[in-house]
Order: C-alpha cells, then structure tokens, then sequence
C-alpha cells in the first residue's frame, strides 16, 4: 500500500504547500485528520484507505519536489550573497588600505619637500648671513650683496679725529672721506651702499648725510 512508504506528516507537507487547489488540499488534509480520531484499526485503515485514494499523491510529489527545489536555490542564493559581501569586504579592506598607503607616502612626500625647502632656505640665509658678515672686507665676494641696513651702536675719534661707527650687527666701519657727517648717534639707521666703481658710501637716515666708509673689521 502506498500509504506505508509515505508518512502523515510528508502526507501533510505535500498538502499545505500545494497553492493550486487549496480548497481540495484542505478537504484531505481534513479527511486525513478524521481518519486519525478513529479508535477502531480496521475502520481508521478502510478511512486511510479511502482517503488515499483519492489524494494526488503525484502532484504533492511534485510539490515537495518544487519545495525542495526553491530551498536549494534559496540555499545557494544565500551563499552567493555571503561570498558577494565577503568580496564587498575584502575590496573595502583593500581600499582602505591602499588609501592609507597612499596617505602615508603623501605626507612623507610632504615631509621630504618641507625638508628640501627648508634646507634650502637655510643655504639661502647662510649665504647672505656670510655676505652680510664679508661685506665691505678686502677681497670678500659680494655673492650679489651690494647694501644692507643696521643701526648705530657706538662712535669713536681717534687722536688724530678719524670716526669709527660700530654697528648692531658688529661691523666697525671708518669715515674715509672729508665729507663732514654731521650729527651721528647711538640708535640712528644707516644705510651701506656699493657703487658701481667700487666706492662704500654710508648714509645716515635722520640726517640724510652720506660718506664715504671703509671696514676695519
């Protein structure tokens, strides 16, 4: 009897899941439940019996088998998600770091050219810091310094009435011409100028006097 190598339960799977001719499905699946109250065996099995011969037991076949068909592609649809964001992932995870990668030789490349720059403004402020300190000596390059500004901090006659200035920055420098340079005091700006011929001329701002100079030091 087919009703053995089938249990109840597949019985009633096959029923409920079954969309076409859901008022039939329901009809057995009641006739199957009133065969089960029955307490007397020859009765319940002659109820099964008939029952079962009128349940399309094909088409509930064919059911499960659907059934198990969209449970396998639900199945293998779920893995292709998880696979599909285990990629998502790992693309973000290699796109964060190759942003950080990226970031990092930014600013070491950064870093390199603040380097670079800074040395080389450092060059800079060595040369004229070096000009600054030859300038006005016997056989010193100008390196294209050819004027510079300070202030005065002292004055000096010697006996014989030659003035010698000292400047903020150290220089001492000499009047070396008979030009008169007028009032000269601590504190006033002055101005060292080259000519083009080679002459040093000093000029005193507040004053507007200028003369000629040499470097004594």
């Amino acid at each position: 009897m087919k009703l053995k190598h089938l249990s109840f339960g597949l019985v009633l799977a096959g029923l409920t899941i079954a969309p076409a001719g859901a008022d039939d499905a329901q009809s057995s699946v009641q006739a199957f439940k009133a065969c089960a109250e029955i307490s007397d065996d020859a009765s319940r099995l002659a109820c099964f019996d008939k029952a079962a011969s009128i349940f399309d037991f094909e088409r509930a076949h064919a059911r499960l088998k659907e059934a198990d068909q969209l449970k396998a592609e639900t199945e293998r649809l779920k893995a292709v998600a998880a696979t599909e964001r285990a990629e998502a992932k790992r693309l973000r995870l290699a796109a964060d770091q190759e942003a950080a990668r990226l970031r990092a030789e930014a600013e070491r490349e950064k870093a390199e050219k603040e380097a670079l720059i800074a040395a080389e403004e450092q060059r800079q402020a060595d040369l004229a810091a070096l000009a600054l300190e030859e300038f006005g000596q016997r056989g010193a390059t100008d390196g294209g310094f050819n004027t510079f500004q300070s202030s005065i901090v002292a004055t000096k006659r010697s006996a014989i009435g030659d003035l010698y200035i000292k400047l903020e920055n150290g220089h001492i420098w000499q009047n070396v011409d008979d030009s008169k340079p007028g009032r000269i005091k601590p504190g006033m700006a002055v101005r060292i100028e080259e000519t083009e011929i080679g002459g040093l001329f000093m000029t005193v701002d507040e004053t507007g006097k200028t003369f000629r100079v040499k470097r004594v030091n």
